[in-house]
């Protein structure tokens, strides 16, 4: 038996060690507490409304058979023994419908594949040329069959330039014979399917390992008889009137929960009606954990358009301010600098400030550079190392280190989010006394006040003092809450509330490495002038 899961299902089940039941009382555990069957399902992977369905004889049956002592009592050992047994079947029979999907798909692939070459003017025995190849690419019935065959959208194939199109020619034609067969099509068109196969299916399985501990605390929130499933009337009463339920739902999805709350009954229906994938007029606890990660995957793709669309933006504002800043570096008019006007160049207020703007890297940055520092930037700009930078060198560089930066500070702040999301959840369950799913200035202030609990969970977010926090007067918490209520509705969201602290924390944490920077950079010069001191010294000894 695995150690991992032996330790999974006693991790979840942490509290009870000393557990030594009568196999009848934990039957009847088993029927009569609904978070006891919940706790198994998570840990087994099975569905908790069928575990429910199981009749009372099996049940007696099988922990009897987890009494491998025969004392008629069931310890805690057994218990974990016996669901570490329920957790492998269940990841075993999982594993083989994912082998039997996986063979479905790649059958599936190989028969539009091959169909898609007859219908370019192959068949068995034949092959097509570049010609046919081109041909068959242009032809818009077509390219709907390969893209059922490989998975890609047609826009992929519709937008491919020809360049790209004689790469992909080249790619399919394995044996490089200037045709191609039915077998190199087939063999080209499922690899291309099976690659996207296996990385949407790792993409669902992280969504859904992001979503489930979020899904579970929604269910909870939600599932009023606790069946395990949510119903229609569940479904409906969750969203419109349970701010906890929908704050769970928008850590799930990456939706706010402004947007969710916001939806009108008929949206509520449409959503509970593509969740409830089996047709049974409920919502399972497996529907709402993969309709979710599916809403998680699409939104994502969404945000991450938008974010590549202001990047674009961005880009090309930053070249030409980079491009700015190389037309007031080049005092000569040369069209390149050397190592003397690069110098002097980013010794000049105006460029320097024209340069941080290009790279997001301040500009105190640049003026503060000595020179070998300079002259080290010099050789890393000079790509071709002719001992002069180019327009285009410039403008490269430029953005190089722009892209790098802004790389680094999205890692961080996905990396930070993650870190509060959870104490800043915690902080408005402590502050927020109507239960609205936000906190309006009055509960704001009597949070500071009168809850410590708060304090402290917006202390740890923001990485502050609880100290600092207390010792605010009225008059700051009034503009701290006017920062965080970026909307002016007059309260503070959840979301709000998650960017404001998380830009209070990025802000100490770039203070807190400036300090450490100019302490260092303070010991550094200290020794540097005890080491000339020193040298002076000797030298007049001598």
């Amino acid at each position: 038996m695995a150690e991992s899961d032996l330790k999974a299902v006693s991790d979840s089940f942490e509290g009870l060690e000393g557990m030594n039941l009568p196999v009848a009382a934990f039957v009847e555990a088993f029927k009569t507490n609904p978070v006891l069957v919940r706790k198994i399902a998570l840990v087994t992977g099975f569905e908790e409304h069928l575990l429910k369905l199981i009749p009372q004889e099996e049940l007696l049956s099988t922990f009897a058979q987890w009494d491998t002592e025969g004392s008629g009592n069931l310890s805690f050992e057994n218990f974990v023994q016996g669901l570490s047994k329920m957790r492998q079947f269940n990841r075993s029979a999982t594993e083989q419908a994912e082998v039997a999907e996986e063979q479905a798909v790649l059958d599936a692939s190989v028969q539009e594949a091959k169909a898609a070459f007859l219908a370019a003017g192959g068949g068995q025995g034949s092959e097509l040329d570049l010609q046919a190849f081109l041909v068959a690419l242009s032809d818009a019935t077509l390219v709907v069959k390969i893209a059922t065959a490989t998975g890609l959208p047609t826009s992929f194939f519709e937008s491919l330039s020809v360049r790209q199109l004689l790469d992909l020619f080249k790619e399919v034609d394995l044996d490089c014979s200037g045709t191609v067969s039915l077998e190199e099509w087939i063999e080209a068109l499922v690899r291309i399917r099976m690659t996207i196969y296996d990385e949407r299916k790792a993409e669902m399985d992280a969504a859904m390992d992001a979503v489930r501990t979020h899904a579970e605390a929604a269910l909870n929130e939600g599932d009023e008889d606790w069946s395990g499933e949510f119903d229609f009337r569940e479904f409906i009463v969750a969203f419109k009137y349970n701010p906890t339920f929908l704050r769970k739902v928008s850590l799930a999805t990456g939706i706010s929960a402004e947007e969710l709350g916001s939806m009108q009954d008929e949206s509520i229906e449409d959503l509970f009606l593509a969740l409830d994938t089996d047709f049974s007029g409920t919502v399972s606890f497996a529907e709402f954990v993969k309709g979710l990660a599916q809403i998680r995957l699409i939104r994502k793709a969404r945000v991450d358009q938008e974010r590549q669309q202001q990047e674009a933006a961005m880009l090309d504002e930053a070249l030409s301010i980079a491009a700015e800043a190389f037309e007031s570096a080049d005092f000569d008019l040369r069209g390149e600098l050397d190592l003397q006007s690069f110098m002097q160049a980013l010794g000049n207020t105006k460029v320097a400030e024209k340069v941080s703007q290009a790279t997001s890297v301040p500009t105190e940055w640049f003026l503060s550079l000595d020179v070998g520092q300079m002259v080290q930037l010099f050789q890393d700009i000079d790509a071709d190392a002719n001992g002069k930078v180019s327009f285009q060198e410039w403008i490269l560089a430029l953005l190089r280190v722009r892209q790098a930066n802004q790389e680094d500070l999205k890692a961080e702040r996905q990396q930070e989010m993650a870190a509060i999301e959870s104490l800043v959840e915690e902080a408005l369950e402590e502050g927020d006394e109507d239960w609205s799913g936000e906190l309006d200035f009055r509960e704001f202030i009597a949070a500071f006040r009168c809850n410590p609990r708060f304090v402290r969970k917006v202390a740890l977010a923001a990485d502050t003092t609880v100290e600092d926090l207390s010792g605010l007067e009225n008059e700051d918490l009034e503009q701290f809450f006017a920062v965080l209520d970026t909307d002016r509705s007059g309260t503070i969201s959840f979301d709000e509330f998650v960017n404001g602290l998380l830009d209070i924390r990025l802000k100490r944490h770039a203070y807190a490495r400036e300090q450490a920077e100019a302490e260092n950079q303070a010991v550094i010069d200290v020794a540097y002038l005890d080491a000339l001191d020193a040298f002076s010294q000797a030298g007049s000894a001598n």
